[in-house]
């Protein structure tokens, strides 16, 4: 991985200028410390991220109320990404929206078609890992399903970056089929599994997905290790895709090299070929599940198209429906991938820009939740989202009441760098401060800081907030219960006198505010 490979080199220089590559930045920060943890801190740093791209919001909370996912929900519709994790869970909405993020529109026609297959491919991938993890012995079946789905993530940046050097690799496997290693190998000095290795670490991969990016040599050890048997399953979930979209081959000869593909895994993967049949044939009609309910264009795929007719052979009912595959022609204004992009629908009132329609749903929500056996984070959090989404604010902190010493310690919220100044985010509870957070504590008011260098409140805006934070307006919302404060609600804009609230806007807050008071009274 030290050694410098040119046309590595080459690759990492055009993805630093030039940053189209669908959302991988932040697909990253998804991935990253984030592949099997389902702690509060990492629902909180997967709810940040999805909030932090607001187009990306807007496309997860009309998936999450299609039909395919409506099934999941108790009543009424989802309004908030928190109550979608809350509801659906950390792993199926991390899932939903890496789906989305991956697939979104890439702006060159002329890679267009061999990135789209690539993609639907290493979606095809993960759900393969992920269905053949349920029937062995691996213990993470999301971790399964998302070493697979970026398994090919080298042949994916070839394809976007090096246009003309994937041009040359397709002709040379168009004269050998069976040669494709050699061709990668003769065109890029390289694979592309020690491409997507180099950027992966670059770009900060759990450590997990880049070990299985390496299937080339199959591990040999007598007792394989949780990790062993990931990098297995995605090895084996690549190569049968990989086998599926070979040209000129029979249904025979297909199924006689899954047989073989079956033995070369086993020990790893011991299910006979009629499992693999079955967990293919529901892979193929989950991706075309995908395909009619998110409204994405798969285009005539020739590896879909490809699975279907092996598929049939081998008894299979399914087929590959015409009536899904959205024409092209409805995107040459747009060109490339429209994948899981969700059409005009029933769902589109779920996401609105105006502050008063989001604040009610989420009241509502918050409402109906308080109703159910909830998690106290849980609720904070939707409080929090509500309000971050609602006004606009670049950051929201909550903090709680130290159960140990007289401490406002900061808990989560969203925006940017909470990781590091979550920890810092706390201050001493003193009856006899004037600073303004001790304020809005002992009188149990909200307070509005329009302009944190005004010379009549400087000296109440304590030091370890200003070194701190470089917002100058900021608001405070202070969460008393039985006379006692039990937390602080902080919400900020970066520049002075940004934050207007109307009557009507703090109406939101006070109920917001009562909910979190409501909530924590019912969970002592």
């Amino acid at each position: 991985m030290d050694k410098k490979i040119p046309m590595i080199e080459k690759l990492n220089s055009k993805i630093l200028s030039n940053s189209d590559f669908p959302a991988m930045g932040r697909t990253v920060a998804l991935v990253n410390k984030q592949t099997s943890s389902e702690s509060d801190v990492s629902v909180t740093e997967l709810a940040n991220t999805i909030l932090n791209d607001y187009a990306l919001s807007n496309k997860l909370l009309k998936m999450v109320n299609t039909v395919f996912y409506i099934k999941y929900q108790l009543e009424g519709k989802i309004n908030t990404i928190s109550r979608a994790v809350y509801v659906l869970g950390f792993n199926q909405v991390r899932n939903a929206a890496l789906s989305l993020m991956l697939f979104e529109h890439v702006s060159s026609k002329g890679i267009a078609n061999d990135l789209r297959e690539g993609m639907v491919m290493s979606f095809m991938t993960a759900i393969i890992a992920r269905e053949v993890a349920k029937q062995t012995s691996v213990e993470d079946v999301e971790a399964a399903f998302l070493c697979a789905f970026f398994h090919d993530l080298g042949k994916l940046l070839t394809i976007f970056y090096l246009p003309d050097e994937f041009l040359k690799i397709k002709d040379l496997q168009a004269k050998d089929p069976s040669s494709e290693d050699a061709a990668v190998l003769s065109v890029l000095g390289t694979t592309f599994e020690k491409i997507g290795a180099y950027i992966a670490k670059s770009w900060h991969f759990s450590t997990d997905i880049i070990y299985c990016m390496d299937t080339t040599t199959q591990t040999q050890h007598s007792v394989l290790t949780q990790l062993d048997k990931l990098r297995c399953l995605t090895g084996f979930s690549s190569k049968i895709c990989s086998i599926t979209y070979r040209a000129n081959q029979t249904p025979e000869v297909w199924a006689r090299s899954v047989s073989s593909l079956l033995t070369s895994y086993k020990g790893c993967i011991d299910l006979k070929e009629e499992d693999i049949i079955t967990i293919l044939e529901s892979s193929f009609k989950e991706t075309l599940d995908y395909a009619k309910n998110f409204k994405f264009g798969i285009n005539d795929s020739k590896f879909l198209k490809r699975l279907s007719f092996y598929l049939a052979h081998m008894g299979s009912s399914i087929s590959y429906p015409e009536d899904i595959i959205i024409p092209q022609k409805q995107y040459e204004d747009i060109g490339g991938i429209h994948l899981l992009e969700i059409q005009p629908g029933d769902s589109d009132d779920v996401v609105d820009d105006n502050p008063e329609a989001v604040l009610m749903k989420g009241v509502q929500e918050i409402a109906n939740t308080l109703l159910e056996d909830y998690n106290l984070n849980d609720v904070l959090r939707m409080i929090l989202e509500v309000l971050f989404r609602g006004f606009k604010f670049n950051r929201v902190i909550i903090c709680i009441r130290n159960s140990k010493e007289p401490f406002m310690d900061g808990r989560f919220g969203f925006g940017p760098d909470l990781t590091k100044i979550g920890k810092s985010f706390k201050f001493a509870i003193d009856k006899d401060s004037d600073d303004v957070f001790n304020l809005a504590l002992n009188q149990g008011a909200d307070i509005l800081i329009s302009d944190i260098t005004d010379s009549r409140i400087i000296s109440k805006i304590p030091a370890w907030f200003t070194n701190l934070i470089d917002a100058q307006t900021f608001v405070l919302i202070p969460i008393i219960v039985l006379k006692t404060p039990i937390g602080l609600i902080y919400a900020e804009k970066l520049n002075a006198n940004e934050i207007s609230i109307s009557h009507q806007l703090l109406r939101f807050i006070k109920t917001l505010r009562n909910q979190a008071v409501l909530a924590i009274k019912q969970r002592m």
